[in-house]
This record gives structure tokens, sequence and C-alpha cells, in this order.
């Protein structure tokens, strides 16, 4: 079977990353590469492979042979290439979050439908086998009636820094359980409650709120809690994240500390959790959940499966996103209708 030919449009890191995945496939090919930035270009095609193109429309018309393309620029820019690709009838791979509103997401959704292409979402806990593993759980009735959930996870602001003040701590890390919790449990969202702490980020010059706190309510009685900072001290010894999940339910509950993968290394004053779940390096080449991710979409368009991380349900995500939002700035619980 002839390789799948792929391309990828925004090469920061998520981009690089997935370049790397894909030129290391047995199943895929890097056909060519493109961002608005010719030393990304020049540096992740030497590196990965691939022809390089500052434009989008290039590429398309010089690569009509691409079966697909992943959608790797910064949040606020998916939805021009997304599009663009959809139209030239390649399947496509969006990296999460779809959209930074649900106007751009369904505009996204109904030009792949249009085209009739696969379109799969980056939303990486659907292939962290732990929180796959969590999901079965509940969707197996092994907690009984699931009653409550609480889900953290904040970075530190050395991790803000670097993109400015272009997306919220919502949109980067809480949409991660958003998500999964629309996947986990058989119910949607139907209000929403936050609340914001800014300051520090504002003195740093960064228009950001420094932690949101949320409630979910769900439509089958279930509450979920959130807890999404840039605040964890980023000279804390050995840990630079800290995320959480936990469930509870009438007969059991589910408990994962996503930064104790299962290896630690110690020395003096520190305590080490590298990440071995999501792209370590094994014999030289990257494994995880991102290149599971791949894979899937490879699966995608060799086989016609459907996308496990689908266009609506990544809306779904991206409308509760932005209740978060409206509930902070009008102080408000807001109800959500999707």
């Amino acid at each position: 079977m002839d390789r799948v030919k792929l391309g990828v449009v925004g090469l920061g890191l998520m981009g690089d990353r997935f370049s790397r995945i894909i030129s290391e496939s047995t199943r895929a090919e890097l056909t060519a590469v493109a961002d608005v930035a010719g030393d990304r270009v020049t540096e992740v095609s030497g590196a990965w492979g691939g022809r390089g193109y500052a434009r989008v429309d290039e590429m398309l018309e010089k690569e009509p042979g691409l079966d697909g393309v992943v959608i790797a620029t910064s949040d606020q820019f998916h939805l021009d290439p997304a599009v663009a690709c959809a139209q030239a009838g390649k399947q496509l791979f969006v990296e999460k979050p779809l959209a930074l509103n649900q106007g751009d997401c369904e505009t996204i959704i109904q030009a792949a439908d249009a085209a009739g292409v696969t379109l799969l979402v980056g939303q990486t806990l659907r292939f962290d086998p732990r929180y796959a593993a969590a999901r079965q759980a509940v969707r197996d009735g092994r907690l009984g009636e699931l009653v409550h959930t609480f889900s953290r996870r904040n970075n530190p602001p050395t991790v803000v820094e670097k993109y400015g003040d272009r997306v919220s701590v919502a949109f980067f890390l809480g949409i991660h359980d958003i998500d999964f919790l629309i996947w986990a449990i058989d119910a949607k969202v139907n209000r929403v409650f936050a609340s914001g702490r800014r300051g520090i980020l504002s003195a740093r010059g960064l228009d950001l709120d420094d932690t949101i706190f949320s409630i979910l309510n769900w439509d089958n009685g279930v509450i979920s809690g959130l807890e999404n900072s840039w605040w964890v001290p980023a000279d804390a010894p050995g840990r630079l994240y800290t995320h959480l999940f936990e469930a509870e339910g009438t007969e059991g509950e589910i408990h994962i500390v996503p930064e104790q993968t299962g290896l630690t290394v110690r020395r003096e004053g520190v305590c080490d959790y590298p990440n071995a779940v999501y792209a370590p390096e094994v014999q030289g080449r990257l494994g995880g959940t991102y290149r599971d991710e791949i894979e899937h979409f490879i699966d995608c368009i060799v086989t016609g499966c459907a996308p496990l991380a689908p266009g609506p349900e990544a809306m779904r995500a991206v409308a509760v996103v932005q209740a978060i939002h409206e509930s902070i700035e009008t102080g408000q619980p807001v109800d959500v209708n999707i």
C-alpha cells in the first residue's frame, strides 16, 4: 500500500512534533509543511523532510496529491487553513481547540461535511490510556451512579509567557478536561458558573486571568468542578505541572494523577516525573498519545473509520469555554444550549 501523503500547517511546538511523528511513520510520508515564518519552514523541513511553503494556498496548488493536512497553527488561526484544505478535498486533523468560538467551529464543520472529508480534532485525553480506561469505567457503570467530578490542570507562567495573551487558560488547559468529560459522561452541560482571579499576569502585561474556577452542571444531575491556573511556581522542584482528575460515584471512585506516569527520577533536592505518556522517545522515535493521534488520523484516511474526536463534540467543548468566559464577565451562571 502506498504511504499516505500528509502536510502540516503551522510549525510551532505541536507542528514540529507532528511533522517528526509523520516522518517516522511506516504508513505515511511528510510531503509538505507550511508556515508564514520562513525560518521555521526551513528548520522543520530540514529536520523531518517535506517541501516547504509560506502559504497554504500555494501548498495546496503545488501538492495536489496530499491526502490529508494537520492544522497546528495558533488557535485563533485555525479557520482559514482548515476551510481551504477541506474545500480542496483534504482530510483534516485540527489541533485543539477546533476554534475559539462556536461560529468558527460551525464553519469548519460545514466545510468538512460539504467536501465529504474527515474532521479529527486533536483532543489528546481521548488517546491517553489512563483517561480512556477512566471513561470506560464510567460507561460500564463500575462507579454506580456518577455524582461529581473534579479536574485540575495548572501550568507555570513560563508557559503562557511564550504565547502571550492570545488564549486563555480555559482554552489552553481547561478544554482538555471539558472535552474528556463530554466524551466520558453520557450527558450535556446545561449550565456553567465560573470565577476568575486577575492581577499577577496583568502586572506583566498579559490580559489574562491567573486562575479560573468553573462549575459545570450536566443535564443528568452530575456536577463537575474545574481548576485551571497559570500559577504553578516555575521553580518548584521537579514538577512544572499539577494535573488531577477525580470522579465519585455511588459505588466507586476514580483518581488520576497525570504527571505521575510511573517514572520517577530522584536526585538531591529534586524529584522529577519525566513525560512517559504523551511524547516519549523510544528507540529514536516519538511514541505516546501524539503518535496515536496521527496513527488514528491515518486510519481514518485509509479505512474511512469515524474519528475518535469529531468536530461537533469539539464544538460543544468550545461552547462550554465560551460560557465560562461569559460567566466570569457577568458574574452570573450561563446556560449552555448545544
